[in-house]
Parts: structure tokens; C-alpha cells; sequence
């Protein structure tokens, strides 16, 4: 299996060195990608991650997400997730850039998260096809429902989850 290399940046976002992503470690920052799809109902796709993720096992986020490879911009990253995790395969026209924030998580990492949003329509007939080991589950839910169980119940969510869909909302009034 071929070892994936990432950047590791420093806290302007600027690449320091590339190395294996599995000799990443506390202290390092990286980057992410992250896309939430969003229907004519106001329906957002959240994911599930699968019980045997390193970081953040079972807890719900964003349709997709993953590392960005040293080889791939947050745009290429993002598209190729979203095929991968959710069998979802759009053009790279439809991902509208949200912009980047950065965030410290679990275990004393950080991480750029380059966000994404993508508007389907019902002609595109999403199919989900879970990768296996990646996502346990999907769901469709209300951009206003999801916003007020994430206040609720955060302790099931991947963090950054309620400043993504805050920014969403933002975005649509």
C-alpha cells in the first residue's frame, strides 16, 4: 500500500516539510478538507465516521472529509473524498470554496481545514455507496435541526462541526 505524504505547516498555513501521514504527531499541524452537500429542502448529508477512525471514531461531521496529500490542492482533495466516502461523484465546478479555518484537535494536533459546500439538485440522483472502514453511516437533516442538536449534543460531533454549519446559514440568509 503506498504511504501517503502530507504537509506539515506552520500556523500561517505555510509548508514546512512533507512526511508520512502516519509519522504525524502532537504538535504538527496539517491539512484537511471538508465538504457538506446541501439540498433544496435545506437538507445537509452528515457522516458518520466509522468506529476504527484514529481520530474522532463514531462521531458525525461533514458529508466527506479527509488529508490533503502533498501532491493534491484542497479542491482535488475534497472532490476525491467525497467519491471515495460517499460514492459521490460531482464536477469540480460544484464546489463552492467556504474558506479555511484552523482548529486545534484531539491528541494535541491541529489542522487547516479548507471547507466546501456543494448545492444538489434532484436530477443529480445521489447514491450513496459507504466506504468501508471509512463511514458507518449518512443521514439528510435540516440545516436548522442539525444546527440546534449540535448545541445539544456536540460530544457526537466531529469539532469544527457548528462553526461549518453556522457558516453555512450565515451564508444563505
Amino acid at each position: 500500500m503506498k504511504k501517503e505524504k502530507v504537509w506539515v505547516v506552520d500556523e500561517q498555513d505555510n509548508p514546512i516539510k512533507v512526511v508520512n501521514r502516519e509519522d504525524l504527531k502532537a504538535g504538527d499541524i496539517w491539512r484537511v478538507s471538508s465538504v457538506i452537500l446541501i439540498d433544496a429542502k435545506e437538507r445537509v448529508l452528515i457522516a458518520q465516521r466509522d468506529f476504527s477512525k484514529k481520530y474522532s471514531p463514531g462521531l458525525w461531521g461533514t458529508s466527506a472529509a479527509g488529508t490533503i496529500e502533498s501532491h493534491e490542492t484542497p479542491e482535488q482533495n475534497i472532490q476525491k473524498e467525497l467519491e471515495e466516502e460517499v460514492g459521490v461523484k460531482l464536477g469540480a465546478d460544484r464546489f463552492k470554496f467556504m474558506g479555511k479555518c484552523f482548529y486545534k484537535a484531539e491528541h494535541g494536533t491541529a489542522r487547516f481545514l479548507y471547507r466546501f459546500l456543494v448545492e444538489v439538485e434532484p436530477e443529480d440522483n445521489i447514491d450513496i455507496v459507504l466506504e468501508e472502514g471509512q463511514v458507518a453511516d449518512t443521514k439528510w437533516i435540516g440545516i436548522e435541526e442539525l444546527s440546534e442538536d449540535i448545541k445539544l449534543n456536540a460530544e457526537n460531533y466531529v469539532g469544527g462541526s457548528a462553526s461549518f454549519i453556522e457558516l453555512i446559514k450565515d451564508s444563505r440568509a
